[in-house]
């Protein structure tokens, strides 16, 4: 349907906003007129937590981060790097945070309910899948409530504890209540696995070391880097994904 549009020699430029497979006809119908393309499209986007960062701020941050539309946002953060030694500190702060933000969730108008039935049923999957093949999954489930809900497309706020590349969770933009935490060593180690990634839209770093925060966003495979921050973009700053996550810098 949008094809006379974005391929319309009247067109000079096309910016799009969207998910992956929307992004790539766009790209196909304005090369019939070289109509430059700019394009953020879906997304799994990483967190490092450094060895040096301040936990509770880290913690509280990813925690609203991850919930903002109940999860169904492109920059939403997906994937939580989390040194071994400080695991268990960063989720029980994550989940203290829902804790305390969400003492009721079904009948809530506050707490957004997942689009559409199948990617309710699409995301509680996920959490499955994950669970069978041996990841740990920690909920915020208020008392007396019954979660996930199907009547009102609820699932709780989730977090999954040290998936494997094997999970379907690990490999699929999440887009719901779900964030999966993983433990790590070296700074190296996070990169290869971030970079891995073919989708490249947002990354996010925690880290006092200005050293490293620079160095680490210099080889970030992202459009847009955070540091010690999350949401912010000011709107004269360049814009756009980086491999299945679009592209463009303007």
């Amino acid at each position: 349907a949008g094809k006379p549009l974005a391929s319309s020699p009247r067109i000079a430029k096309i910016a799009f906003t969207g998910e992956t497979t929307t992004g790539r006809l766009i790209m196909q119908y304005a090369s019939e007129n070289l109509i430059p393309v700019t394009l953020e499209l879906g997304g799994k986007n990483p967190a490092v937590v450094d060895v040096d960062a301040d936990i509770d701020k880290a913690a509280t941050m990813l925690a609203d981060a991850r919930m903002v539309n109940g999860g169904q946002v492109c920059l939403c953060p997906d994937y939580v790097f989390v040194p071994e030694a400080k695991l268990g500190e960063f989720t029980d702060k994550v989940i203290a945070r829902w804790t305390k933000n969400f003492d009721s969730i079904v009948g809530n108008p506050e707490y957004t309910a997942t689009i559409n039935q199948k990617n309710y049923e699409r995301i509680l999957d996920l959490i499955d899948d994950a669970e069978q093949l041996g990841a740990t999954k920690r909920q915020v489930i208020p008392a007396g409530e019954p979660l996930p809900n199907a009547e009102q497309r609820k699932i709780p706020p989730t977090l999954v504890l040290n998936p494997t590349d094997d999970m379907k969770i690990m490999q699929e933009e999440i887009f719901g209540p779900v964030e999966t935490v993983l433990g790590f060593d070296t700074e190296e180690e996070a990169l290869r696995i971030t970079n891995d990634s073919p989708y490249g839209l947002a990354g996010i770093l925690f880290t006092q070391n200005l050293d490293r925060a620079h160095r680490m966003a210099a080889r970030w495979k992202a459009g847009t880097v955070w540091i010690n921050t999350y949401g912010y973009t000011d709107v004269r700053l360049p814009w756009g994904g980086a491999g299945d996550s679009g592209f463009g810098r303007e």
